[in-house]
């Protein structure tokens, strides 16, 4: 027994040396000396700990500086575990450091290259193309650019005709941009690191849940989903939830049981967004070819010319006829000659001007403009079945 008690003290000791040794290291741990304070500490914080970002040999992070297009791609194959890809598409990227972090991206068709086939991957990243990203990796992009953006956007340096506006729009409802961004987004300025740091632990944050619908009561907007995990997730849709399902935004009453589903949600479990495929029904239909002819031929409408309700359809569309006349270049004045027939009113070719606009447009016969135009909906009637429906459903059919 005295003959081991000193080999088992020696062993105590060097147990207590060694987890003395590893404490003293663990705080010894360099850390970042110019986070402290930062408005984006915390996510920066996270990050680093999760091993997405690192700081630099000095120990300082330095976020405010700005980060390129290779270091962003790098951050977002970390943070969201994207698969590694073997073919390089972007002739300025065979030899770079980033090059396996750039394929992954660009496989996921989650980035883009330059017309010129170079993704410049040295050059700073905007804050557009970080969010742009962002929602592609979240799986919303068709989601966020099917909402309708005929009300102005929340910042007012972005107006809805700008390509990043439907992506940024939906960052802002997902609340993962950095609080001073509010009123101007400025999308062409470089984003810094902590800027970066912030989106991206804010969409780690984010609950995303992928099933199919096991249960749905859309009169009291609940929803259970029978997720990829054979686990069951209850969810109560608020009326602010974008539901996109098959070809387009849609209400909650739309989903069906067994609809495949796709859920991104906020960190309190209150969906966002919402995407739902399933079997296709009138109402997918109509949506379409509504979306196709640009609102001219409503839901209701197309609704009506179904039921060959034909009346119904003549009678709405002399409401969209006038808009639409507005809206190619018509004074209201005009606009009102033509709905009344009164071609004395109007100059020479304003006429000829208009129903070439609108057969351009919308891909339609002058002797469909000519006959809606002089309301002689019987004639209309036909040349609609025979034409207008008949080519919006080819459209359809060929996507």
């Amino acid at each position: 027994m005295r003959r081991f008690l000193p080999t088992v003290v020696g062993a105590l000791v060097l147990i207590v040396v060694a987890g003395l040794w590893l404490q003293i290291n663990v705080f010894a741990q360099p850390r970042l000396k110019d986070v402290s304070g930062n408005w984006a500490a915390e996510h920066i914080t996270a990050l680093v700990e999760k091993g997405v970002l690192n700081g630099y040999p000095d120990n300082t992070f330095r976020p405010n500086k700005a980060i390129t297009r290779a270091e962003f791609a790098k951050i977002m194959v970390k943070a969201f575990t994207v698969p590694s890809a073997s073919d390089q598409p972007f002739r300025d990227m065979n030899k770079h450091w980033a090059a396996v972090d750039v394929a992954a991206l660009c496989k996921a068709q989650l980035i883009k290259g330059y017309e010129d086939g170079s993704f410049r991957p040295d050059r700073p990243i905007t804050r557009a193309e970080v969010v742009a990203i962002i929602i592609r990796t979240l799986k919303l992009e068709d989601a966020s650019q099917a909402v309708d953006n005929t009300s102005d956007s929340v910042f007012a340096d972005l107006p809805n005709d700008h390509w990043a506006s439907s992506y940024v729009e939906a960052a802002n409802r997902l609340d993962i941009l950095p609080p001073y961004f509010k009123g101007r987004f400025r999308p062409t300025e470089e984003a810094t690191r902590a800027e970066i740091a912030a989106m991206v632990n804010e969409t780690l944050r984010l609950q995303v849940a992928k099933g199919v619908i096991d249960f749905i009561d859309s009169d009291q907007y609940q929803l259970s989903v029978k997720t990829e995990q054979n686990t069951l997730r209850d969810y109560s849709l608020p009326p602010t939830t974008t539901i996109y399902r098959n070809v387009g935004i849609v209400d909650a009453k739309q989903l069906r049981k067994n609809d495949d589903v796709y859920v991104v949600a906020d960190r309190f479990g209150t969906p966002i967004f919402l995407k739902a495929n399933g079997l296709i029904t009138q109402d997918d239909v109509v949506t379409k070819v509504s979306n196709v002819t640009k609102g001219l031929l409503t839901p209701e409408q197309l609704k009506a010319a179904i039921r060959g309700d034909w009346t119904s359809v003549a009678e709405g569309f002399q409401v969209t006829l006038y808009n639409q006349l507005l809206d190619f270049g018509a004074t209201p004045m005009e606009a009102d000659s033509i709905m009344q027939k009164d071609w004395s009113s109007l100059q020479g070719l304003a006429r000829e001007r208009l129903t070439k606009a609108l057969g351009a447009s919308l891909n339609l016969s002058d002797e469909l403009v000519i006959a809606v135009m002089d309301q002689d909906w019987v004639t209309a009637r036909e040349l609609a079945q025979s034409q207008a429906l008949q080519s919006l459903l080819s459209r359809l059919l060929l996507g």
